[in-house]
C-alpha cells in the first residue's frame, strides 16, 4: 500500500513538473500577440515608406519634366532671338601643359567668327524653317490625332527651306505643342558619329569640335543649297537601343571603332547660324565593341564605354503599317547639325525586310531612326537612298527626285533587327 502511494506521488510530481516546463496556452498568447503586433507594425511602416517613396518619385519626375519643358522653351526663345542671346558654356582657360594649343584655338575662333558672320546673311534668314501665313497651299493646316486620341486643331505644319525639302532645325519645334514636344524628347536619344580627330581635348571637362569646314566647301555646293554655311562634322547618325548600346548603319564605320566617338547635342543654337562647338565630356561616348553586325541589313549595334544617361527609344512592328503612314526622321544629314525631316510617308511597304519612304535624307542620315508620326515609336533605320547632289557643270545642287521616277529612301525594319 505504501509502495502504491509512493508510486502515485512520484507520478503526480512528474506530471506537475512537465506541466511547469510546457507553457500553457495563456502563456503563449501574449508572446504571439507581441510578435503579430510587431510584424504588423513593420508591414504598415514598410507600406507607408513605400507609398512615401513612390510619391517622392512621382514628384521628382514631375519636377524633371517641368525643368525639361522650361529648358526647351528657353532653347526655342534663344533660337529665334534677333540678338545672339545664346547661353554658352564658360570654358576655363587651358592648363599650363596645353599652352602650345593657344595658337590653334585662336585660329579656330577666327574661322568660327567668319562662319557665324557669313551665316547671318539675309539669304540664310530667308531659309526660315517655320511655317507662317505665306506657305504653299499643299501644306494645309493639320488636324493631328495623337496616340491618346487628343486632337489638335489649327496646328500649322513645320516646313523646311523649300517645298522639296522638309528638314527643320531641332530648336524650331514648339514644346507647347504636344506632338512637337514628344519629338524633342525623342531627339535626346539621337547622336552624331564623329571621327576622333575632329575633337580636341581642351581641359579635363570639355572637348572642342572642329567646325572649320562648311557644307558648301565640303561638297562644292551651289549658292542656293540650304544649310550650305553650316559645318560638316560627322559621318553618320546613331540612336540609343540599349542601356549602353547604340544602333546605326554598318557602312558608317569605314575604319576600326577606336577611330570614332559618338556626340550628343550637336545642334544649331540660333537661327543666325551659331553652333556650340564646345562639348562637355559627359555628352561624348566611345564605341568599344560590336554586339550586333548584319551585312545583309547593313545595320550594326555597338557597346559604349559606359552607361547612357538618356532614354532608350521604343519601337514597334513596321509590317502592320499602311502605305502613306506619316513618318519622320531625326539625324545629321551630310554630317551637319541635327535636323528633323518631317512631312513624309511610307511609299512602299510590301517588302518583308525594308520599306521605302519620301523622307528628305542625305548621306550623314545613315543610321537615323525613322518614327511612326502617330505613335512616335521607331519603325526603321535609314540605310540608303537616292543620290544627294548632282553636278550642273559648275557646282553641285540638291538632287530633287520626283515620283514615280525614284524608289525613295530605303529603311530597314526595326522589328527584324530587334527580333
Amino acid at each position: 500500500m505504501k509502495l502504491c502511494c509512493l508510486f502515485i506521488a512520484i507520478l503526480i510530481s512528474f506530471n506537475w513538473c512537465s506541466a511547469q516546463d510546457k507553457p500553457s496556452e495563456q502563456q503563449v498568447k501574449p508572446k504571439d500577440s507581441v510578435q503579430i503586433m510587431s510584424q504588423q507594425l513593420k508591414d504598415s511602416t514598410g507600406t507607408r515608406v513605400n507609398k512615401l517613396t513612390d510619391s517622392l518619385k512621382v514628384k521628382l519626375k514631375a519636377q524633371e519634366e517641368k525643368n525639361e519643358l522650361k529648358q526647351l522653351k528657353l532653347n526655342r526663345f534663344n533660337f529665334f532671338s534677333p540678338q545672339k542671346a545664346v547661353q554658352t558654356i564658360e570654358v576655363p582657360p587651358p592648363p599650363p601643359q596645353a599652352i602650345e594649343k593657344v595658337e590653334q584655338i585662336e585660329l579656330y575662333q577666327e574661322k568660327r567668327v567668319e562662319i557665324i558672320l557669313e551665316s547671318m546673311s539675309q539669304e540664310f534668314q530667308q531659309e526660315s524653317v517655320i511655317v507662317d501665313e505665306d506657305f504653299e497651299a499643299e501644306y494645309e493646316k493639320a488636324i493631328i490625332e495623337d496616340l491618346d486620341k487628343e486632337v489638335i486643331y489649327n496646328t500649322e505644319r513645320l516646313r523646311g527651306p523649300s517645298r522639296y525639302d522638309s528638314r527643320v532645325e531641332v530648336r524650331t519645334l514648339n514644346p507647347d505643342i504636344k506632338w512637337q514636344r514628344t519629338i524633342l524628347k525623342k531627339n535626346k536619344s539621337v547622336a552624331i558619329i564623329v571621327e576622333k580627330e575632329k575633337l580636341s581635348l581642351i581641359n579635363e571637362q570639355f572637348y572642342q569640335i572642329d567646325i572649320s569646314t562648311s557644307l558648301e566647301n565640303f561638297y562644292n555646293l551651289c549658292g542656293n543649297v540650304p544649310f550650305k554655311n553650316q559645318p560638316v562634322v560627322g559621318v553618320g547618325t546613331a540612336f540609343i537601343s540599349g542601356s549602353n548600346q547604340m544602333t546605326t548603319a554598318k557602312h558608317v564605320f569605314q575604319r576600326n571603332l577606336e577611330h570614332y566617338v559618338i556626340v550628343f547635342g550637336f545642334e544649331l543654337l540660333n537661327k543666325n547660324g551659331i553652333v556650340e562647338a564646345i562639348v562637355h565630356k559627359k555628352n561624348v561616348y566611345t564605341p568599344i565593341s560590336k554586339v550586333y553586325n548584319n551585312d545583309y541589313y547593313d545595320v550594326t549595334t555597338v557597346a559604349l564605354d559606359r552607361e547612357l544617361n538618356r532614354p532608350v527609344l521604343t519601337w514597334e512592328n513596321s509590317k502592320l503599317l499602311d502605305d502613306r503612314t506619316e513618318v519622320y526622321m531625326i539625324g545629321h544629314p551630310s554630317g551637319i547639325p541635327k535636323k528633323i525631316a518631317l512631312n513624309a510617308g511610307i511609299l512602299d511597304n510590301s517588302n518583308s525586310h525594308y520599306f521605302y519612304t519620301t523622307l528628305d535624307s542625305f548621306q550623314g542620315n545613315s543610321g537615323s531612326p525613322v518614327f511612326n508620326r502617330q505613335t512616335h515609336n521607331v519603325i526603321g533605320i535609314l540605310v540608303s537612298g537616292e543620290l544627294d547632289y548632282k553636278f550642273n557643270g559648275s557646282c553641285n545642287e540638291i538632287n530633287v527626285c520626283k515620283l514615280p521616277y525614284c524608289e525613295g529612301e530605303k529603311v530597314v525594319r526595326i522589328d527584324n533587327i530587334m527580333n
